[in-house]
């Protein structure tokens, strides 16, 4: 694998970033499907690892009915949607017996992200809980550092132009303004991209709880979850007993989204999709995260782990699937 020094744009905690291994609540890819290349399965296959492992490596490979290079082969789950690697203490196997450098690339580098252009950019993604414990544990606004890394080598990138690039520092400089509420905020990233809609904090638990509905049952990471919040006959006053249970839950709310707004390039998140359309994802994304806060905060033994929990789930259907697309098709009839 060829890599290259480079520096790029990160939050503060990417350097610390380390993965919680077997101490995991919830492992990432518990309910995803995780892919491979040709050249990494024939790697695998070929492996010299013990007897025990060959066994496993056997039979926990699938290859697509019509595989390319990039896409050739799938690890089959239990029946219970584990990754058949993984064993009974959260450990990878594979990482155990042979060391990490042997693991499929998006096992060995989730839930880190690289993203090459002019200004070169990294950042994890919210869908790993200790991802979200870091970025609760952040004092203040999400800050930015520049860090040298060792990554691979990418093919050159157009990257952003000059009023791409304003508008996405605009736009998150509105949304980490302190003594803003979070629905003025929202409101105000509208109006810079061109979306005239004002968020109504009276209607964000609803548009929520539709959102887990219409999204969240039909996602393997979520829908468990989905169906614990929908049932759920919130009391009149959970917003604020969401707050006194969890003190912090504003902040952390901050944080996550202004990573989740680095993560996907807020407004620009996603091929062929408009800006505007993008304000739908980002209200979405945010009315989700806050209903599954609320329901945390109110109903969860610990509040803390609750949260980080179910915001990490939230972030799995979010961030690794076609939500701002779908989200627009769910959201669209709401505007008054």
């Amino acid at each position: 694998m060829v890599t290259e020094k480079v520096n790029v744009e990160a939050p503060e905690y990417f350097r610390k970033f380390r993965c919680k291994c077997g101490d995991c609540r919830t492992v990432c890819c518990q309910g995803w499907r995780i892919t491979l290349s040709e050249g990494e399965y024939t790697r695998l296959m070929q492996l010299q690892c013990s007897g025990e492992l060959r066994g496993i490596l056997n039979e926990s490979f699938t290859v697509f009915d019509t595989p390319t290079e990039a896409r050739y082969a799938f690890i089959t789950a239990t029946e219970g949607g584990k990754c058949r690697v993984m064993d009974s203490e959260g450990w990878c196997r594979l990482h155990k017996e042979c060391g990490e450098s042997v693991q499929p690339a998006v096992c060995r580098l989730f839930p880190r992200s690289v993203k090459p252009g002019d200004v070169t950019e990294a950042v994890c993604s919210g869908a790993c809980e200790r991802v979200i414990e870091m970025l609760m544990e952040t004092d203040g606004p999400l800050r930015f550092v520049t860090e040298t890394l060792e990554v691979s080598a990418a093919p050159p990138d157009a990257g952003m132009d000059e009023e791409q690039r304003s508008r996405r520092r605009r736009c998150m400089e509105i949304w980490q303004e302190a003594g803003v509420p979070h629905t003025e905020r929202l409101s105000r990233i509208g109006a810079c991209i061109g979306e005239p809609y004002r968020a109504d904090a009276a209607e964000l638990y609803a548009h929520g709880l539709l959102l887990l509905r219409e999204l969240g049952l039909h996602s393997g990471s979520l829908h468990a979850l989905a169906e614990r919040i929908t049932a759920w006959e919130a009391p009149a006053d959970a917003e604020s007993r969401a707050k006194e249970r969890l003190p912090g839950m504003e902040r952390y709310l901050e944080n996550i989204l202004a990573n989740h707004m680095y993560f996907v390039q807020f407004p620009y998140a996603g091929d062929g999709i408009p800006p505007t359309e993008a304000w739908d994802g980002l209200y979405g994304v945010y009315a989700l995260l806050h209903a599954v806060a609320v329901h945390a905060a109110c109903t969860g033994e610990n509040p803390e782990i609750a949260f980080a929990d179910g915001i990490a789930a939230a972030l799995r259907c979010a961030e690794h699937t076609d939500f701002y697309h779908n989200a627009h098709i769910v959201l669209r009839g709401r505007r008054r």
